[in-house]
């Protein structure tokens, strides 16, 4: 039987007391997130023995949070980034003087 790998909570979480150190089992089941889940979830941090709250929360969470960090500049520049540098009109025109049409 391998060892049980143990993580150190840095933060507060509902049902958990900081800076213990928990079983993915416990996390799971304190979390509320799939076993499995929360094993890749925790395996893609390497050789970290630190979980943060941010590590414990649900996938929607994740996302909001990654909307909520979004800048105004951030999303001007986004609009500016999804314009087509030219006009569908000229690219056709461009496409048939390419292929000989004019």
């Amino acid at each position: 039987m391998r060892p049980q790998i143990k993580f150190r909570l840095s933060g507060r979480f509902d049902g958990l007391k900081e800076n213990v150190r928990y079983s993915v089992y416990e996390l799971s089941k304190a979390s509320g997130i799939k076993l499995e889940t929360l094993r890749e979830r925790l395996a893609r941090r390497h050789t970290r023995d630190i979980v943060m709250p941010s590590d414990l929360a649900q996938i929607g969470f994740y996302r909001k949070v990654s909307v909520l960090l979004e800048t105004e500049s951030e999303a001007i520049s986004q609009e500016w980034l999804a314009k087509p540098l030219a006009d569908q009109n000229l690219i056709n025109w461009l496409l048939e003087d390419e292929r000989g049409y004019s």
